[in-house]
């Protein structure tokens, strides 16, 4: 299972996200990584730290935690994992799901060959204005996303996602 650390990392590095959804995480994680208490440390003192510096206190976290450093490639399928996750519960449209997937993950690394249904349903959505087929294939990204969501679970980590 992915853990909220790698999760924000994984967005951080890719620049999907802005340093104040890292802090909020980090915030809820620091009684349970006690590398995260420099991070906080760090933001407090200063109105302008680098992406750098985030990432590499991230990195030490991740250490800390027994977690590896995620690769691009897995930093890509975490996201992917963390948006199939938003499709499944709500957060996320289907459609609006499958798009970030295609456009922010796929797009640039398609040798994440189990992302390519994402990206082929969301085109498909996009080019065919029938309601009905449109259904079918919100029904069709649900049923990829929850694949997707039950491969990351069998990933195994030593944090638990809450």
């Amino acid at each position: 299972m992915t853990t909220k650390l790698e999760t924000i990392y994984s967005m951080y590095y890719l620049e999907l996200t802005d340093l104040e959804s890292v802090c909020d995480t980090i915030e809820a994680l620091s009684g349970k990584v006690t590398g995260l208490s420099r991070l906080v440390d760090s933001l407090n003192a200063s109105d302008q730290i680098r992406r750098e510096e985030v990432l590499s206190i991230l990195k030490s976290a991740l250490t800390e935690a027994k977690v590896s450093i995620p690769n691009l490639i897995s930093v890509r399928r975490i996201v992917a994992q963390h948006y199939a996750r938003q499709i499944v519960e709500g957060y996320l449209s289907p459609y609006e799901g499958a798009r970030k997937i295609w456009w922010e993950l796929w797009t640039d690394c398609r040798e994440l060959d189990e992302l390519s249904a994402f990206a082929g349903l969301a085109s498909e959505y996009e080019d065919d204005s029938s309601e009905a087929h449109r259904t079918e294939y919100e029904h069709d990204i649900i049923e990829e996303a929850r694949a997707l969501v039950i491969e990351g679970l069998k990933g195994g980590s030593n944090l638990n996602n809450d």
